[in-house]
């Protein structure tokens, strides 16, 4: 969802690299990890604003050693992501995006299709980064449908 293949991703051009800005400054570590749980121009509430369950968030995210946690996925994934040609995929893949995410842009998810082996299908989404947050439903829909399940019948 949103992310497509790390290859297409790190190839995506520079469209790409500018709606990404935070991911770079998620690399500072320390600082960035104190700013965002603070208020200021780099908080989190700012930086990812119209997340729908951002008061949550943050209020998990400020407890002792998550928001340095959770910022260490992005420390970890930059050089793979960006330096590494990723393997191909086997299995058949569904790209989700939404049109109205803000970071990232539709190209990355498209350019995928090159990287997967197995059968690929692309659904392109009204709604913003959150998708699953927004429209679990509509999701949850693809993902069966992709995975070749029917929805279960309601009385």
């Amino acid at each position: 969802m949103s992310v497509g293949h790390p290859t297409a991703y790190a190839r995506s051009g520079p469209g790409q690299k500018l709606v990404a800005w935070y991911t770079y400054f998620f690399l500072l570590g320390g600082l960035a990890d104190r700013l965002l749980a603070g208020e200021g121009r780099l908080s989190l509430r700012r930086v990812f604003r119209g997340h729908p369950q951002m008061d949550e968030v943050l209020r998990r995210l400020r407890e002792p050693g998550r928001m340095t946690a959770a910022l260490r996925i992005y420390r970890a994934a930059i050089v793979p992501v960006l330096f590494r040609r990723q393997p191909q995929v086997a299995a058949p893949a569904l790209g989700l995006w939404s049109e109205g995410d803000i970071f990232l842009v539709e190209a990355q998810m498209k350019a995928s299709a090159k990287f997967v082996d197995g059968a690929w299908r692309y659904q392109r989404l009204h709604g913003g980064h959150w998708m699953s947050l927004e429209q679990p439903e509509r999701i949850g829909a693809l993902i069966l449908d992709h995975l070749g399940l029917a929805l279960p019948r309601t009385a």
